[in-house]
């Protein structure tokens, strides 16, 4: 009995010094080493996962902006094919069309009665158009009392709308390197042209277009435009050519092919069908009007007859005679012209054309 309470206190001893030995060695926890391992490692974690987050992020970006870019130039494409299916005159008027040499789309822009400069700070010319307008609407020739330019006679010309497009260099606010621009007036939400509403010139259709490109798109037509918007004009027919300055999305042409409904049908005076013997040509030169027409009939003229019409005004007669050739003072309104040519059996008259300062 005695050498068991002896023997005791020594076995109790011996375990708490192993228990001790124990809680010493737990509460010594991570050394700094291990610290350091596992401190660098969660950093180089955190950046591997933050890097791929911002290249997916940026990748979404990316897909977002072509996305973006295809709608707008669909949207562009749409609205395009839409105004030529209602043209009445594409590349010509009064009996001037473009042949696709250098500057002749200029004549026919000038032929129209518009000055380079109503079109604003223009680019290189790609597309014109003569789109009927909605004239219902008038009362006694004047504009609704509540609608753009109220009890007023319509701009000239008021049957017809002059559409103007070019590409330029984008300016302030678009996307560069290249935008296309538009003149005329803006239709309606129906389509249809509003004579009582004023043309707006440089009037953007889409922008982030190219300016260079390696090669012209094949046109078997006559080809009109630069870099990243081109027209191919063959007749009544038009192909559109875009190309975007973003990769992916102008790596190729966005194309479209469309043809006039007006011009195929025949109405008169839009350019089909029969030709127009008597051609009236407006030049703008400096403080001076050149008007000269041409007769292409087989019949003797016994003379001809020049008239003007001011907004809002009655026509007034300018010059009768046999010349061929009127020189007239610059008019401070929008005016429009027509020429008509008497023979023996009848009397033809010219297609109207206007001119505004």
């Amino acid at each position: 009995m005695t050498r068991f309470s002896h023997s005791w206190p020594r076995v109790q001893s011996l375990s708490l010094r192993r228990f001790s030995r124990g809680r010493r060695v737990s509460s010594q926890g991570f050394t700094l080493v291990e610290l350091l391992v596992t401190s660098i490692l969660i950093c180089v974690i955190t950046t591997l996962a933050w890097t791929g987050l911002l290249a997916v992020m940026d990748m979404s970006h990316a897909a977002q902006a072509k996305t973006a870019r295809q709608m707008e130039l669909n949207k562009a494409l749409d609205f395009m094919t839409n105004e030529i299916r209602m043209a009445q005159q594409i590349n010509a008027t009064g009996g001037t069309t473009a042949n696709g040499t250098p500057g002749s789309l200029q004549t026919v822009v000038q032929t129209s009665g518009l000055t380079l400069q109503n079109l604003g700070n223009y680019g290189t010319l790609a597309l014109y158009l003569e789109r009927p307008t909605r004239t219902d609407h008038l009362k006694n020739g004047k504009c609704p009392a509540d609608g753009p330019n109220a009890g007023k006679v319509p701009p000239a010309p008021k049957n017809f709308d002059r559409v103007v497009y070019d590409i330029r260099t984008s300016p302030s606010g678009w996307l560069p390197p290249g935008t296309l621009m538009r003149y005329g007036r803006v239709p309606n939400a129906d389509g249809s042209v509003d004579p009582c509403r004023s043309p707006i010139a440089s009037d953007p259709i889409a922008d982030s277009l190219s300016m260079v490109r390696s090669d012209a798109p094949a046109c078997p037509g006559h080809l009109y435009g630069a870099g990243g918007f081109y027209t191919c004009v063959q007749g009544n027919q038009v192909d559109l050519f875009f190309q975007s300055s973003i990769p992916d999305v102008g790596t190729k042409d966005i194309r479209s092919a469309v043809s006039s409904r007006l011009i195929e049908v025949g109405i008169p005076g839009t350019g089909s069908g029969e030709s127009q013997p008597l051609t009236l040509i407006v030049s703008n030169t400096g403080s001076s009007l050149n008007l000269e027409w041409t007769w292409d009939g087989q019949e003797i003229i016994s003379e001809y007859v020049l008239r003007e019409t001011e907004e809002g005004q009655e026509p007034k007669t300018l010059y009768t005679g046999t010349n061929k050739v009127f020189s007239h003072t610059v008019a401070t309104n929008s005016v429009c012209f027509q020429v008509s040519a008497k023979t023996e059996t009848e009397t033809v008259t010219s297609d109207q054309v206007c001119w505004s300062p």
